[in-house]
Parts: structure tokens; C-alpha cells; sequence
């Protein structure tokens, strides 16, 4: 499966995240965002697994565009999941 990504999310006092990237996960795989503290990777996070819509762009897991969403948010399964930093170690 591959991950497609190209996203821009803004927010009221001006800052954005501007995000685009393509994984393969084909097969077992674990990735990694880094960065400065408010940088944009929770956001792009929280993006992926559709708990925050980005104003602009698109979202794929595989051939399944999932932002835009055609369907309720919740009402399908995600393919993606993150931990929380304060429940990583």
C-alpha cells in the first residue's frame, strides 16, 4: 500500500502546515516524524487519520482517497494510527 499526501492546513493566527510526502508500506514498516516542537507533526498526523481536515489538497491510503472523504468521518476504517509521544516510551 502507499501513502500519498498532499495537504495544506492553516490555522487562525496565521500559522500553517504545509505537508507532501508518498510512503510505500508494503509490508511491515514504521515511520517517523521529527522536528522542533510546533512544527506541524501532530497536525499532519491528526490529518492522516481524519481527525483534522486540511483546507487544501488531498489524502490516500492505497487507491482509497481518504480527504477528501465522500463518506461521514468515523463511518469507514482507517488504515492509519499514531502514539501519542507521552505513551511512546
Amino acid at each position: 500500500m502507499e501513502l500519498k499526501a498532499r495537504f495544506k492546513k492553516h490555522y487562525a493566527n496565521g500559522a500553517a502546515v504545509d505537508a507532501e510526502f508518498d510512503l510505500d508500506l508494503s509490508g511491515f514498516s514504521i515511520t517517523v516524524l521529527f522536528g522542533p516542537s510546533g512544527c506541524g507533526k501532530t497536525t499532519i498526523l491528526r490529518c492522516l487519520a481524519g481527525l483534522e481536515r486540511p483546507e487544501e489538497g488531498r489524502i490516500a491510503a492505497g487507491e482509497d482517497w481518504t480527504w477528501p472523504r465522500t463518506s461521514p468521518l468515523g463511518s469507514e476504517p482507517c488504515p492509519i494510527a499514531s502514539v501519542a509521544p507521552e505513551w511512546s516510551t
